[in-house]
């Protein structure tokens, strides 16, 4: 079975329909855990890793690369998001390969429900 790492934020509107969907996607061969700190990919060390997330200003559902979502200037602690926390794992050889489903922080969540199960079937 495939994991899906859900990430987001709960209390941030613009950053919480990935934690939705969590509970809503349903796949065979795939479950969805919902995450809400970078420390849980920890975890998940040494593995394949599948994560959903939004990406601010996307327009549908697509897979992005960590380094594009790790492209903002880091000025303090709480910069230091799911991209960087990617990117330095990454660097450090603690994944071996991470595809990134890129969403959307809204829209027609029908939609993108039905995308994101289309780039699933892909992998």
């Amino acid at each position: 079975m495939k994991t899906v790492l859900c990430f987001g934020n709960p209390d941030v509107r613009e950053d919480s329909l990935a934690l939705e969907l969590a509970n809503e996607l349903v796949l065979e061969g795939y479950k969805f855990v919902k995450c809400t700190r970078a420390e849980l990919l920890l975890e998940y060390k040494n593995k394949n890793i599948i994560i959903l997330d939004v990406v601010k200003n996307l327009k549908e559902v697509k897979e992005v690369s960590v380094e594009s979502i790790a492209a903002e200037k880091l000025f303090t602690t709480h910069d230091f998001d799911l991209g960087h926390f990617l990117k330095l794992m990454k660097e450090l050889k603690l994944i071996k390969n991470v595809k990134i489903i890129g969403m959307p922080q809204f829209g027609d969540k029908v939609k993108i429900k039905e995308d994101i199960i289309k780039l699933l079937k892909k992998s």
